[in-house]
């Protein structure tokens, strides 16, 4: 949003569904956490991308102080033409919108004109492309003046055909009449549809202005240059879809692909070294304006008051009955009765289609987002298809779709990574998926102590980055998965002994709350939040970004070494004793994962995963399991985390089943539970695909007292303890198995908490991301916790959006929904 000496001007899509989104020309680097550089002191510059044949106008609004009698003057510019001015003043609140430009129709009534409104409208891609020879072309201006007064005159409707001619281009005589649905382009893209003509109780006025500023001198000046999605890609500004496009043959032969956004397919390209794209200033406000810089080309800084996103004026339904220009009228009455109406999901994704690009299933954007390498991990989870899959670009568009579909009262799912193994966790039958893959940068700050990581990114793009820089974050294991569902869950690391599991490293968090506003979440901001994310998974919002603290990290030693089953005794008891000194702080840089493998013949084989964060071989609390003989295989070795995280991935295309435990270090529990292993799922070796693995996972001291950290996080594990999360799972090929694998694993956890429980070494915590989704996840945290996160949803979402409309995810239970209405003062 432009603000410069307290004047903010948005640029509006239809119905108001969505502040189009502004990026900064590239004039200084590519650092999020840098201030904008001011280039004139009286100009905002920034870029907006185009909506093709999509309408948009202009809300102003200027904040106090005001001095007495203050008015403001507005003149509007596109492509260099003169189209519409305004005025603005005490009477008028300081704000309002401009939708359209009045225009003498070239009809009469008695004598007198009647008004034609034309309403601001994007041509589609190809036209807007047509006008780049002019690299200075395709930009919307308005010049803002103080005046000390204001006369009212009669009014002076111009031709229409006097504006295209200024503009450049040829109107036909036959056109001067304003038609039913007849548009013209004002050369360069942006096309002034027929809006109908205006009812006779229309308030227009006329009046002169008496200007404190000289004409070519603005009190101010607001410039968007518009482009087509691959424009600002070319520039840089935005980044392009990895998925495959939909080419022009996908569009002929596939009726739902035909819905597919026109800027995949454009082949639209625009030289970064345009002369527009070093001039003026960012879309960020001037240092004059009481509101700090936050947001920089989609990224937002920590701990920096945010920016809220307006909240729509009004209904959908009274927006239509601002908009009746005489025969428009039946026609939008009749789309607002749809909407207002209870909206499947095939009527969601049809509203949301008029502004954001939405893929159907059939397209093959849609495709390469539910299945292969860049689809679900999990086929449980990749057989569910939703209506449609809305893909973001950014922060602003994430927070239009969630007004809309709040409005609409829209069944919904959120996928970042898409990792989670059951069916509906990050996707939804007959509803929207959002998802977050496209919104996946990283970028460090310029003291190298924070990384900014959006949230559709994955592990393998933030240690990729991270890398060659000699850094790292506390993060994920496995580099295909997604950085949103590890770290809302928990996430366990190479670097928990030294710094804690991922949730207790964030330094702050950006959420878009159900009402559509933005916030910061962190320590200083809103810390009630901040703790409740630390664990609270998918309850609150959707998170767009996390800010990591990042520290120095050089070269590693690690690997896998592998044992045959005769081994497990030993290495068992080596496990609890490797637990114990880790909580007695020896080594805080080792970890280890130790995980008993299983296929249709039962155990074969025993794997230790061995990390050392510092580049140093067999330190010594590691050494009893790199010495134990006899070994299968071992990959130990001098590396980086960007390849240790890359082994052992486990491919996508399987059905998958887990569970998650907690219980005490002690090596014979750890025996017990895989003897009840053995004996619980001897039926499922038959079953096609069949394998199996447990996993025992060392949680010492010295990490659950990081988690009491920056106020605490929600898991309420016993600190006073060393435990073992297990993480069981089982893999196999066919749907019809889903019920009885299911229904034994479920009776084989059963069977491990009972034993547990009559041996005083239960540990009521279940971690979130290895979670059956019958399991009491949210539960486990005790009941105070429970309580806190509660208080925390009412408080945030009053309306319950992510209790009703987002079935995934582990819920909060019966949460009363709040009375106050939306949260205006969070």
């Amino acid at each position: 949003m432009p603000v410069y000496r307290n004047i903010t001007i948005n640029l509006v899509s239809q119905f108001d569904i969505l502040n189009i989104p502004e990026y900064a020309p590239p004039a200084t680097s590519d650092d999020p956490f840098s201030p904008p550089a001011f280039a004139d002191n009286s100009l905002v510059t920034c870029y907006v991308p185009t909506y093709p044949l999509s309408q948009f106008w202009f809300s102003y609004s200027i904040s106090p102080p005001h001095p007495p009698k203050a008015l403001y003057y507005f003149k509007l510019f596109i492509n260099g033409a003169s189209i519409v001015s305004w005025g603005c003043g005490e009477r008028d609140g300081f704000k309002g919108r401009t939708m359209y430009g009045l225009y003498d129709s070239g009809y009469r009534w008695m004598g007198l004109p009647d008004v034609a409104a034309r309403a601001f409208t994007f041509a589609n891609d190809a036209t807007t492309q047509q006008s780049m020879s002019n690299t200075l072309a395709q930009v919307m201006e308005i010049r803002v003046y103080r005046a000390r007064g204001r006369k009212r005159i009669r009014p002076k409707l111009e031709d229409f055909s006097a504006v295209v001619a200024r503009s450049g281009n040829q109107i036909p005589p036959s056109q001067t009449k304003s038609s039913k649905g007849q548009s013209q382009n004002i050369k360069g893209g942006i096309n002034m549809a027929d809006a109908g003509l205006l009812p006779d109780d229309h308030p227009y006025r006329y009046y002169t202005y008496s200007l404190l500023d000289p004409l070519d001198i603005p009190y101010s000046t607001f410039r968007w240059y518009y482009r087509t999605w691959a424009q600002l890609e070319a520039l840089g500004l935005t980044k392009p879809f990895r998925s495959p496009a939909v080419t022009e043959t996908d569009s002929q032969t596939s009726e739902q692909a035909q819905k597919d956004s026109p800027r995949l397919s454009s082949k639209n390209t625009l030289d970064p070294s345009s002369p527009e794209s070093k001039t003026g200033e960012f879309c960020s406000p001037n240092s004059e304006s009481d509101v700090s810089p936050l947001v920089i080309r989609g990224l937002s800084l920590p701990a920096i008051p945010l920016i809220d996103l307006p909240a729509p004026q009004s209904s959908f339904g009274a927006l239509v009955k601002r908009l009746n220009f005489g025969e428009r009228k039946p026609q939008l009455d009749s789309i607002g009765s749809k909407l207002e109406s209870r909206a499947t999901g095939a009527t969601c994704c049809w509203r949301l289609g008029t502004s954001f690009y939405v893929s159907y299933p059939g397209s093959t954007l849609f495709q390469s987002q539910q299945s292969g390498p860049a689809g679900y991990w999990s086929k449980n989870e990749a057989d569910i298809v939703s209506s449609c899959r809305l893909t973001p670009r950014n922060v602003p568009e994430v927070s239009a779709a969630m007004k809309l579909l709040v409005q609409l009262n829209c069944r919904f799912a959120v996928r970042g990574g898409g990792h989670m193994f059951w069916a509906g966790a990050a996707n939804i039958q007959d509803g929207v998926t959002i998802d977050l893959s496209q919104m996946d940068r990283v970028t460090v700050s310029r003291d190298r102590k924070l990384t900014a990581v959006e949230a559709g990114a994955r592990w393998q793009d933030v240690y990729s980055k991270l890398v060659p820089m000699n850094l790292s974050v506390v993060g994920g294991r496995v580099g295909t998965v997604g950085v949103s569902g590890l770290t809302l869950g928990g996430g366990n690391s190479y670097f928990a002994p030294r710094y804690g599991i991922a949730c207790d490293a964030v330094a702050s968090y950006e959420v878009v709350l159900a009402n559509g506003q933005r916030v910061v979440a962190s320590p200083q901001l809103h810390p009630d939040l901040y703790k409740a994310l630390r664990g609270g998974g998918n309850n609150f919002g959707i998170v767009t970004q996390f800010t990591l603290r990042t520290f120095e990290q050089g070269q590693i030693w690690g690997g896998f070494i592998l044992h045959p089953p005769n081994t497990t005794a030993e290495n068992l008891q080596r496990l609890q004793e490797f637990n114990t000194a880790s909580g007695n702080g020896m080594d805080r840089d080792a970890t280890n994962n130790q995980v008993h493998l299983y296929d249709t013949n039962g155990r074969f084989a025993v794997l230790n995963i061995l990390v050392n964060t510092r580049p140093v071989e067999n330190p010594e609390i590691l050494r009893p399991f790199s010495t134990l003989q006899p070994q299968i295989s071992n990959s130990m070795r001098i590396t980086n985390l960007s390849e240790m995280v890359t082994e052992g991935n486990p491919p996508n295309g399987a059905r998958n089943a887990w569970a998650s435990f907690s219980f005490a270090n002690n090596a014979t529990i750890l025996a017990h539970v895989l003897d009840l292993a053995d004996e619980t799922f001897e039926p499922l070796k038959a079953i096609p695909g069949f394998s199996a693995f447990f996993s025992f996972q060392a949680i010492s001291r010295e990490i659950i007292q990081h988690m009491r950290l920056y106020g605490g996080n929600v898991l309420g594990i016993d600190p006073n303890r060393n435990i073992f999360w297990l993480n069981y799972g089982v893999s196999y090929s066919n749907a019809a198995d889903d019920k009885l694998v299911y229904s034994t694993t479920r009776a084989y956890f059963e069977k491990v908490e009972q034993y547990t429980r009559s041996t005083g070494q239960h540990e009521p915590f279940i971690y979130m991301n290895y979670a059956l989704p019958t399991q009491k996840v949210i539960e486990s945290y005790g009941q105070e916790n429970v309580d806190f996160l509660r208080t925390v949803s009412r408080k945030y979402d009053p309306k319950q959006v992510f209790q009703r409309l987002v079935p995934g995810g582990f819920k909060l239970g019966p949460v009363r929904p709040s009375t106050e209405g939306d949260p205006v003062s969070i």
